[in-house]
């Protein structure tokens, strides 16, 4: 999982009840063939803030060795584009990508996130 660093200092209250939380937002992205992400838009009621939350599983490097960090940074850029767009759309106090990215620390979509200024729950 990612997390924008520079917006998640602050949870605030974790013991909320869903009823405070309205889904703005459900879509899905195809990145190649069979792989997808999903983007959730979400507002706080209470706050009335806005977070993003992306849910996505890049290219498998074993179905196709020599494509697989092509495919997934091409994944990685398709998704941190789009959230790109949403962003521009709705101003997201917080932002998290998580799913099964299929790549290590070093690796290109890995090096990507962090670049993009996400903090990853695997450090």
């Amino acid at each position: 999982m990612f997390a924008d660093q520079s917006r998640f200092a602050d949870c605030g209250d974790t013991h909320r009840n869903e009823s405070e939380f309205e889904i703005i937002s459900n879509d899905v992205l195809q990145v190649s063939g069979v792989r997808n992400c999903q983007m959730l838009t979400i507002k706080d009621n209470v706050t009335l803030e806005h977070m993003i939350m992306i849910n996505l599983h890049l290219h498998n490097p074993s179905e196709a060795i020599e494509l697989g960090d092509y495919l997934r940074k091409h994944q990685c850029e398709q998704m941190l584009h789009w959230l790109g767009i949403r962003e521009r759309q709705v101003e997201a106090k917080k932002v998290f990508v998580f799913g099964d990215f299929n790549t290590e620390p070093g690796e290109t979509p890995y090096r990507m996130m962090k670049e993009a200024g996400f903090l990853s729950a695997y450090e």
